[in-house]
C-alpha cells in the first residue's frame, strides 16, 4: 500500500471518527487499526448492496466505485 493510500484511510477515520453516522470501509487488514465503533471496516464489502443504502460516498476517484456510485 502506497503512504498516499495510508494517509486516505486515516483522514478518513479522524473525519467521521465523532460523527453520529454508520462508516462502512473498505480497507486492506492492519491498515485502520483504531477504528471507532461507528466504523465497520473489513478489505471486503458488497459495495452495490451497500450502494443503495447509501447517503454519501468517500472514494480515491476509482473509476468503477465512481460510476456505480452516480448509477
Amino acid at each position: 500500500m502506497s503512504a498516499s493510500a495510508g494517509r486516505f484511510y486515516r483522514a478518513v477515520v479522524e473525519a467521521l471518527r465523532d460523527d453520529d453516522v454508520q462508516v462502512v470501509v473498505s480497507a486492506p487488514d492492519g491498515v485502520v487499526d483504531d477504528a471507532p465503533d461507528n466504523m465497520l471496516v473489513a478489505p471486503h464489502q458488497p459495495q452495490l448492496a451497500l450502494l443503495r443504502r447509501t447517503r454519501a460516498v468517500i472514494c480515491h476517484g476509482g473509476h468503477n466505485t465512481v460510476t456505480e456510485s452516480l448509477a
